[in-house]
């Protein structure tokens, strides 16, 4: 167990990344799934504001710190994997 806790010490970054990225995905999906099943999600435009801002801020802020974390971390591997993450959600963003 000792060896988990180690490699996330050793690349903060670029695990905060990617529980942000894969975490803001989640939510926002159970989120969109929960107002559809309920018949909510064309009635309330003001949900897909909040859910544009939350999800733009997210992008931003995991993207941000990909690149802290292929900076600052030990190991590239987790840095390169936490920026590919970021910009795949990216790409989903914007589509």
């Amino acid at each position: 167990m000792g060896n988990v806790t180690d490699t996330i010490r050793a690349n903060r970054w670029s695990m905060v990344s990617m529980l942000i990225t894969i975490g803001d995905a989640l939510v926002i999906l159970a989120l969109v799934r929960y107002l559809y099943w309920r018949g909510l999600w064309l009635a309330s435009p003001w949900v897909h504001h909040v859910l544009g801002v939350w999800g733009g801020l997210s992008v931003v802020l995991s993207l941000g710190t990909a690149i802290i974390g292929l900076a600052k971390d030990q190991s590239r591997g987790y840095g390169l994997l936490a920026l590919c993450l970021s910009l795949l959600s990216f790409l989903f963003y914007v589509q």
